[in-house]
């Protein structure tokens, strides 16, 4: 008996060869750090950001940035989910 082709075929994430990239994770992981600390920086009015603070929030959005370049070159479809799940998460995060 076959299986549903939905049954048989493997994750995307395993298809598309990116299960476990270390650039995909540098530019999630980085992501959240950085809007974890744009938060605090705009909204934790007894905090006070210091400027070595900055500089580390830049160079982890650098990072993610190269991470990002990268992959885009070595996986170019996963770099398109990725950008249309964060263009559509606001339309569909309700549903």
């Amino acid at each position: 008996m076959r299986l549903p082709f939905f049954r048989r075929s493997k994750p995307y994430w395993v298809r598309a060869g990116i299960k476990d990239n270390n650039d995909l994770a540098t530019v999630c992981d980085n992501l959240i750090t950085l809007q974890v600390l744009r938060h605090r920086a705009d909204y934790a009015f007894s905090v006070t950001v210091t400027r070595s603070e900055a500089l580390d929030a830049c160079d982890t959005a650098a990072e993610a940035m190269d991470a990002w370049n990268k992959l885009k070159t070595s996986h170019p479809d996963a770099v398109d989910l990725f950008a249309m799940c964060v263009l559509l998460w606001h339309g569909l995060s309700g549903r």
